[in-house]
């Protein structure tokens, strides 16, 4: 089975909607990954909710990956989350740095 690719968010991202960065140790990057995997367009794919022991990937979201509900807890032992920096927005928005608005700066984290 094909695995996602980097995902992008919608370049309609707009007002305050800041960006997360999950930082995954490698266990959990092989996981999320490789295992229990299902697509979201394969004939027995029923809907997100109904996979909860399975890793979504979301081919309407092109390198995204959903967790289910039951895979989560596990996984959120392996994940840090923080704010994205803003070479992280850049790169996430496909811009340059010099490009980045402050809108996507959550509160004061960088300049």
């Amino acid at each position: 089975m094909d695995t996602p690719g980097f995902y992008r968010p919608s370049d309609s991202i707009t007002g305050k909607a800041w960006l997360l960065a999950f930082d995954v140790s490698d266990n959990a990057s092989t996981n999320l990954t490789t295992h229990n995997m299902i697509k979201s367009t394969d004939s027995d794919f029923k809907g997100e909710n109904k996979h909860p022991f399975k890793n979504i990937i979301k081919e309407n979201e092109v390198g995204a990956i959903g967790i289910g509900r039951h895979r989560q807890k596990t996984t959120n032992l392996h994940t840090t989350t923080r704010w994205a920096t803003k070479r992280e927005v850049a790169r996430a928005l496909n811009i340059s740095e010099l490009s980045v608005d402050v809108k996507y700066r959550p509160g004061k984290t960088w300049t």
